[in-house]
């Protein structure tokens, strides 16, 4: 059974960030229901000297590579290029304290939370007051720290066995803590996250530019489909489906910003795919034959690339109500704007499948969506008024319709964060 999430009732308490990490290394050598992605963590190569900032990765002997997308995943690598993935076994408190410095870590590198926040966000979660004083949260935490510490030593042991000499420190950690704040060590580098920022701000930056106002650059669908290829999965949803109720609410900050950021990507894709089926037919009106034929043959391969995205936006958009931005009105209030953007792909989605001359798919589409959305609103959602005229015309086959010049605007990201200055 899918835990549902409450819609919150007021303003969520923002974590309190301030302060960067300054432990130095304890070993001293170290400074500073939808369409699912396909791709899987492990599958993702990820180059260090290409995608870490703030450090030169040439000069790191040993790091460890972190993924929060999908699964949380710890991987050592040593010089010479060899790297050997932590066979992890934690419970879910233990995979949340790392997972919550990860994603601090991915926004900016060095940023901490105060001890007292995360006790409360993690470990006080779900439990009584009576069992949520701070010696047993304090408590609770020592001992996810300490499980979590003995699992890294216990692979750094066999690592150094199996090589015949001590190719990682025996007493590597992860964890920066100073002054009650907590953090990850510079040794530490979220690669999922790195991809996925790195891509969004060439993205963002073409957007604040106006570039893409009335097309897509080649340049910007590329950012888009290195950022799905390396979206493996929502923030660390196989936790969220496997121990829903173990997790903290903290965990919807990250879950809702990184979606956005993959379901930006998988629209500005389409909209490029229909722009350029659009161009084919806008040009050579003139050709016959065989060249008129090739035309239309590239056409639909566009068109249909397109209608594929615009339906995983569609049924990805809504099928976690873990996402802040999936909220059903009721009683005068308007849906959030998940729902909003995901029935306008399925119009478009359908239409396409229309003009294609794929009623089977427009069916087939619809009828899944719509099933999604019963149920994930509680029944409180209804199809507009224009999604069931698209529906109704692309079920008759039509291929008189145009889509408007515009590139469909997506929602705004989420605010990120307020950082506060590092000290």
């Amino acid at each position: 059974m899918h835990y549902i999430w409450q819609e919150a009732g007021g303003e969520e308490e923002q974590p309190d960030l301030g302060e960067s990490a300054q432990e130095k290394s304890p070993y001293g050598k170290i400074s500073g229901h939808g369409i699912a992605p396909t791709s899987a963590p492990e599958d993702l190569e990820i180059s260090m000297e290409e995608t870490m900032t703030g450090a030169d990765a040439a000069h790191l002997p040993v790091y460890v590579t972190l993924t929060v997308l999908k699964e949380l995943s710890l991987t050592l690598h040593v010089p010479g290029g060899k790297r050997y993935r932590v066979p992890l076994h934690l419970n879910a408190k233990e995979i949340q304290l790392i997972a919550y410095l990860a994603w601090l870590h991915a926004q900016s590198q060095g940023q901490t939370i105060s001890l007292d926040k995360l006790r409360e966000h993690i470990f006080g979660y779900g439990r009584a007051d009576e069992d949520a004083t701070p010696k047993k949260l304090q408590d609770a935490l020592d001992s996810a720290k300490k499980e979590i510490r003995r699992q890294l030593r216990q692979t750094t042991q066999q690592v150094n066995q199996d090589a015949g000499y001590e190719a990682i420190p025996p007493n590597l950690d992860i964890f920066a803590i100073r002054n009650k704040r907590y953090g990850l060590l510079e040794v530490c580098f979220v690669s999922d996250l790195a991809v996925i920022e790195a891509q969004h701000q060439l993205i963002q930056q073409a957007f604040d530019e106006g570039l893409l106002v009335d097309s897509i650059p080649e340049a910007i669908k590329e950012a888009c489909d290195r950022l799905r290829k390396a979206y493996a999965g929502d923030f660390l949803a196989d936790l969220l489906h496997e121990s829903p109720e173990e997790v903290g609410a903290w965990v919807r900050k990250p879950f809702t910003l990184y979606r956005d950021y993959f379901l930006q990507a998988v629209l500005y894709a389409a909209e490029y795919e229909l722009r350029v089926g659009q161009g084919l037919a806008d040009e050579h009106l003139s050709d016959e034959g065989e060249a008129a034929e090739e035309r239309r043959k590239r056409q639909r391969v566009h068109y249909s690339r397109a209608a594929q995205l615009y339906r995983t936006y569609a049924m990805r958009a809504c099928d976690s109500r873990v996402d802040l931005k999936v909220t059903f009105g009721g009683s005068g209030r308007a849906h959030g704007e998940r729902v909003d953007m995901s029935e306008r792909t399925l119009r478009r989605c359908i239409t396409l499948y229309g003009i294609l001359g794929s009623t089977h798919m427009v069916n087939q589409v619809y009828s899944a969506y719509y099933k999604l959305m019963k149920t994930i609103s509680a029944k409180a959602w209804e199809p507009s008024k224009e999604t069931l005229q698209d529906l109704q015309g692309a079920q008759a086959q039509t291929n008189a319709y145009r889509f408007p010049v515009k590139v469909m605007p997506h929602e705004p990201p989420p605010p990120h964060m307020e950082m506060g200055g590092s000290s």
